[in-house]
């Protein structure tokens, strides 16, 4: 049963039977965390590739890295250190490793490690761990349970007044995937990824249903949802990435009650999705993508024609090259659609000048076309010239590939008699 919170109203979509609407259970949406003090970290670069971090001897406070290790993250993270110190007036200077042969006392940073030594912790829970010269780890690997966190580091001292010097920290942090289950909590999928906790969408809120979830190895992923959303976005060093957008429809059994533009980078990827058109009720359905990221951040909208938009998770996997992430801006997609009261769906639409079929969009040649045509479609959709089980007829445009754009023609066909003939 699928839970929502109070009811609201929807537009029905005119050619479709009308059924009730269930009752749904309301969470609120997830705030992105703002910058703070100590440990109140906020929605960092999710990895660079080197970041240089100046860490004063004689500073209270521990030093943010500024780069966040969170739970269900796969990363790993290298640190090389140099420069050295002074702890006390007199003391002779050390490195990283620490002053030899001393151990600090009670009321150190790290009792018990060397005096002086460069420190690191995950948040303000996290214990402190000796960094010294270098220091490699992974998550989950080398980490104790549960650690996740800011990124801190400092010296080993009881007092630093009379501290002087600092070290130089460089921190090798490989690019790897993102992925993000919205709506939901940390999951390791069935391939042992890891997925975070709903994060970087600005509103919306999560629906959540326990009917079973066909089409995929992972129901978990597509058994929350965020809702009404309009933006997300993911801080990200510049590069290429495959982005992967999850859907599932678990509101309504019949296409057409859901449609929405999603935008990634300013540009429109998905015109006019119906998820349970593409993927069923309670089905998977997968949209990847190739993007380049050019401004520090990958930015999504997601644009309201009919009902409201709906995502259950997003994968941000590099494929290329990368640099440190520039200052990031405010997305401001290039279309904006406003519905208005001549949007109200009706059974026939016609192409745009642009969306002009080359080919008949009646797949099963009966003379119209129907959701027979939908479903042949939706079998084939994702699969090109030569491909196992790939049906020419469903390649409405000749592209040599089943896929968006293809959609887009049948649906404005749809409810019109044919004359294909049998070809």
């Amino acid at each position: 049963m699928l839970h929502r919170g109070p009811a609201w109203v929807h537009l029905l979509c005119a050619v479709l039977s009308l059924t009730a609407l269930t009752e749904l259970h309301l969470a609120p949406a997830a705030a992105i965390p703002s910058a703070g003090a100590e440990g109140e970290g906020t929605l960092h670069p999710l990895n660079v590739t080197h970041h240089e971090v100046r860490v004063p001897a004689n500073r209270v406070e521990a030093t943010s890295t500024q780069l966040d290790i969170l739970p269900g993250r796969d990363v790993s993270v290298t640190m090389t250190a140099s420069g050295q110190i002074t702890t006390a007036t007199g003391i002779p200077p050390n490195g990283p490793e620490g002053r030899p042969g001393c151990t600090a006392p009670a009321g150190a940073r790290a009792p018990g490690l060397p005096c002086g030594a460069l420190v690191g912790r995950l948040g303000l829970a996290g214990p402190w761990f000796l960094v010294g010269a270098a220091r490699s780890f992974a998550q989950p690997a080398d980490l104790p349970p549960g650690a996740a966190g800011t990124l801190f580091l400092g010296v080993n001292d009881n007092t630093y007044g009379d501290n002087s010097g600092e070290f130089t920290v460089d921190i090798l942090w490989p690019v790897v995937p993102a992925r993000i289950n919205l709506g939901g909590d940390g999951y390791q999928d069935s391939q042992g990824d890891w997925w975070t906790p709903d994060e970087g969408c600005s509103d919306g809120w999560v629906e959540s249903s326990a009917a079973p979830i066909t089409g995929t190895a992972d129901p978990a992923l597509y058994q929350t949802l965020r809702v009404g959303l309009s933006t997300c976005r993911y801080p990200v060093p510049n590069g290429p990435y495959t982005v992967t957008l999850k859907f599932a429809e678990l509101s309504y059994p019949s296409p057409g009650r859901r449609r929405f533009d999603v935008y990634a980078e300013n540009q429109l990827r998905l015109a006019n999705l119906d998820v349970e058109l593409m993927g069923g009720y309670h089905g998977a359905w997968d949209y990847p993508f190739a993007v380049t990221v050019n401004d520090g951040a990958l930015d999504l909208s997601f644009q309201h024609i009919f009902d409201n938009p709906t995502i259950a998770a997003i994968a941000i996997v590099p494929n290329g090259a990368f640099v440190p992430p520039t200052p990031t801006r405010t997305l401001t997609p290039s279309t904006t659609r406003t519905p208005t009261s001549t949007l109200t769906p009706t059974a026939t639409r016609t192409p745009s000048p642009t969306l002009a079929p080359v080919r008949c969009a009646d797949v099963d040649r009966s003379g119209q076309v129907d959701m027979v045509d939908f479903s042949l479609f939706r079998a084939t959709f994702g699969l090109s010239t030569g491909a196992p089980g790939f049906l020419p007829r469903a390649d409405i445009d000749g592209s040599g590939g089943v896929d968006i754009v293809d959609f887009s023609l049948l649906r404005a066909a749809f409810g019109t008699a044919t004359t294909c003939g049998s070809a």
